[in-house]
């Protein structure tokens, strides 16, 4: 290729960079934004104490353990989904070869999705051309095949899910070091995956769980052989139902290994005195995949197997995390408003997307369509929710729907701010919180205002 064609072809892959992202990313503010903050009321406006409480909530129910769906039908959910999101990758029964469109469409999505019309560096400069060009280089685009060999792999450290090649902190406003842009979420110890791609000095692997895909450290990944993962992704799990449970490495509980957070899981290998034993994913020397005893307290908050999918059980696993801070991307180990959702269900085998947009498109048969609506009509519609598991999404942002009361909506959510009572005050929340829906009335408008649509998983 001539030297003078090359950088044309940068610019025009950067392009969609400096645009708006085609689809919504997780608003993290409900509101104006002011350069006046103040920590938030808590518990929130018209929030009663009893509505911090799991037991209120489940009180209204009429039959809140009743099971809604077992492991077949929600499994029948998982594949559905697959079919239906064209970003959905199925890791585990992918041929020996996939075709380069997959990996090309996953690079390009990200300049897509995650740029802005300006991004600033942790000095808060704003981000070069050079530096985008050195970012374009390290992904290594030219040295994709015609034909992708995926290597599978398990996550051996938890580990931060780039969107680029880079540890950098990138921001879309100056100061901001909250949110990282190129944050793409948190992978946990034992989480599968398929390795696409390595970045041109081999310091990244580009890699695909099926929900999420970005860029990791290869240190933090082992690679195996497809027959022993698919083993090992199949056998019966002990799944996290707590916060986050400590892991050991041997069997008096003094060696610790790492933390798993809710809905996190290891395959269950035995019970011993004072305990469960694992099957715990470790790397050899050469980055092979090595598996070995690991060990969890008996009095931890883990189950056999996944839990029996109730109304009631829903909603106690949302509140074992209230309160919880928000991290975007998890990127300091929080939670944001999609893991919080994906955290909770998949303690029943739901194999939720890690976005709020495709976690709005997970399960469509029963969704409900709120754009356009009057307020009074929204709140019509979710009373007839109310005996159903149902998440609420407004572009860029979910939430897990509670129940109305005295005709409001309400709701326990993972978010950063809001501005609500038109003084110019912005209210910083910054955990995972039971809220109404009308928050952010004296801003550009309530959460209700701009709920597009209910997705009941029933």
């Amino acid at each position: 290729m001539k030297k003078w064609i090359y950088p044309f072809l940068v610019v025009e892959f950067l392009m969609p960079f400096f645009a708006l992202a085609r689809q919504p990313v997780e608003p993290l503010h409900v509101g104006p934004r002011s350069s006046v903050k103040e920590a938030a009321p808590s518990p929130l406006p018209h929030v009663r104490p009893e509505f911090e409480d799991v037991s209120y909530w489940i009180g209204r129910l009429r039959h809140p353990d009743r099971v809604r769906m077992g492991a077949e039908d929600i499994e029948k959910v998982n594949l559905a989904a697959l079919k239906n999101d064209p970003d959905f990758l199925d890791i585990l029964s992918l041929s020996c070869e996939i075709d380069t469109d997959v990996l090309k469409r996953r690079l390009t999505s990200s300049w897509d999705r995650y740029g802005g019309s300006r991004l600033y560096d942790m000095a808060s400069r704003p981000l070069s051309t050079a530096y985008l060009a050195r970012l374009f280089s390290l992904m290594n685009t030219e040295g994709v095949p015609d034909r992708v060999r995926p290597l599978y792999g398990i996550v051996v450290h938890a580990t931060n899910l780039r969107v680029f090649p880079t540890d950098d902190l990138v921001m879309d406003r100056p100061f901001d070091y909250a949110f990282d842009r190129f944050q793409a979420g948190r992978l946990d110890v034992g989480t599968v995956v398929v390795i696409l791609h390595y970045a041109v000095d081999l310091t990244w692997c580009f890699v695909d769980t099926g929900y999420s895909w970005g860029w990791v450290r290869p240190n933090d990944v082992a690679v195996g052989g497809k027959d022993q993962i698919v083993k090992f992704a199949g056998e019966k799990p002990l799944i996290v139902s707590g916060d986050s449970v400590s892991f050991y490495y041997d069997n008096d509980f003094w060696q610790y290994a790492f933390e798993l957070p809710m809905g996190a899981k290891l395959p269950l290998a035995g019970s011993i005195h004072g305990g469960y034993r694992v099957v715990m994913p470790c790397r050899d020397g050469d980055g092979r995949l090595l598996l070995r005893d690991g060990f969890v307290r008996a009095d931890a908050d883990v189950h056999e197997g996944y839990l029996p999918y109730t109304i009631g059980a829903v909603l106690r696993q949302a509140f074992k995390v209230k309160d919880g801070y928000y991290s975007w991307g998890g990127l300091s180990e929080g939670r944001d408003c999609s893991r919080f959702i994906m955290d909770v269900f998949r303690c029943f085998g739901f194999r939720m997307p890690r976005d709020s947009y495709r976690q709005a498109l997970f399960y469509t048969k029963n969704r409900v369509e709120l754009e356009g609506l009057s307020d009074y009509a929204k709140i019509e519609a979710l009373v007839r929710l109310e005996q159903t598991p149902t998440i609420l999404y407004m572009p860029g942002h979910v939430m897990l729907f509670l129940g109305v009361v005295d005709n409001r909506a309400y709701a326990i959510h993972s978010f950063w701010e809001y501005d609500d009572d038109g003084r110019g005050v912005t209210y910083q929340v910054g955990r995972t919180v039971v809220s109404d829906l009308s928050l952010g009335k004296g801003g550009k408008g309530a959460l209700l205002k701009w709920l597009t649509a209910a997705l009941p998983l029933n």
